[in-house]
């Protein structure tokens, strides 16, 4: 027996994607293999912090940390430069080669001996690690093919769409 999956094959996107940030214009492949975007995708589970990591935190004594706790600091950084590294080459990949370039130059550090000008331009176009991981969400959910907005609100009052399915009707017998 075969399945018949109805008009499936529309749901592979064609149009590349585009966007601005910081007055740059990036463009980024139309769509992106499934295993490839399940692959990266960042659970609330993977970002939310690991127990005692807290206690990493600049200034304090970490002599005064147990073991397990420098352990649970050290994962949880661990963790968090994994995630960097799943989101960057997730950039990379969904990125064309020319938006990639620029995107790595935006999120670096201006480049050593720049000129004035370059500076002034460096600093405009430059991208904040929330900007990029703002961009990775919106990016994800729209290769994910989740909605990136809520869902506007139902109208209030009767749609005048006829009787409602919990209108009362006489029992069966």
């Amino acid at each position: 027996m075969e399945l018949d999956l109805g008009d499936v094959d529309h749901l592979k996107r064609t149009e590349r994607v585009s966007f601005k940030l910081n007055g740059v214009r990036y463009h980024c492949v139309p769509d992106m293999p499934s295993d490839f975007v399940l692959g990266l995708s960042i659970s609330d589970e993977d970002a939310a912090p690991t127990r005692g990591a807290t206690a990493s935190a600049p200034g304090a004594d970490r002599e005064a940390l147990s073991d397990e706790e420098k352990a649970a600091a050290a994962a949880a950084s661990r963790s968090s430069v994994d995630q960097l590294k799943r989101m960057r080459k997730f950039f990379r990949t969904a990125m064309e080669p020319d938006s990639w370039t620029r995107w790595e130059i935006n999120i670096s550090e201006v480049a050593e001996g720049a000129t004035p000008a370059q500076r002034r331009k460096h600093s405009q176009e430059s991208i904040t690690l929330r900007q990029e991981m703002a961009t990775f969400r919106s990016l994800l959910s729209h290769y994910a093919g989740r909605p990136t907005e809520p869902s506007s609100p139902s109208p209030a009052g009767d749609g005048g769409t006829g009787a409602g399915s919990t209108e009362s009707k006489p029992a069966a017998a």
